[in-house]
């Protein structure tokens, strides 16, 4: 096992237009494409964003973070005759049930995050706990992040920020019709 955790820089191949890594830089040292040492690289660059992007970015972020805080004010702020409520209680009421069942199957001690992942529970809790801060509201909205995050416009294909800013406007109109049509 290496400890997770890279710096992965890239150029952009104009032919393209994708990013290209040029260089990864973890604990197994600095690597660039065609040293010996860039397959193993490459590996632990995967397995750091598929850690990063499956228990923080997703699972704590949207399962532990800010899904409870919305159901919450939801519930205790909307009757349950609200239209706004009507709209988004169904979404609410499954992503906590799906947090329960997660939490009781896999995050607990001796449950399948620890084996998926290769922490312990101990320094799975502690790698949540570490995430609570970095948590911005602005992942919410894909022009938001992408712009929070440097991609806006930065010269090179972006195809599933393309396909998230596409989800949401989808979303965004379906809510902006439900809501004109009660107000």
């Amino acid at each position: 096992l290496h400890k997770l955790g890279v710096h992965v820089s890239f150029d952009v191949d104009e032919t393209t237009r994708k990013p290209r890594p040029r260089r990864i830089e973890s604990g197994l040292g600095t690597h660039q494409p065609g040293d010996p040492g860039w397959p193993e690289a490459v590996r632990l660059a995967l397995c750091t964003a598929s850690t990063d992007l499956s228990l923080i970015r997703h699972f704590c972020w949207t399962h532990l973070i800010a899904s409870p805080g919305l159901a919450v004010a939801t519930r205790n702020c909307l009757p349950a005759e609200h239209p706004l409520r009507r709209l988004v209680w169904p979404h609410m009421y499954g992503t906590q049930c799906t947090t329960s069942m997660t939490i009781q199957g896999q995050m607990v001690p001796g449950g399948e995050f620890p084996d998926i992942f290769s922490l312990t529970h101990r320094g799975m809790c502690s790698f949540f706990t570490a995430s609570y801060p970095k948590y911005r509201l602005s992942v919410l909205d894909p022009a938001a992040d992408a712009r929070h995050r440097g991609i806006a416009g930065a010269g090179f294909d972006t195809p599933s920020q393309d396909n998230l800013q596409a989800l949401f406007d989808v979303m965004h109109a379906h809510a902006v019709r439900y809501v004109e049509a009660y107000y």
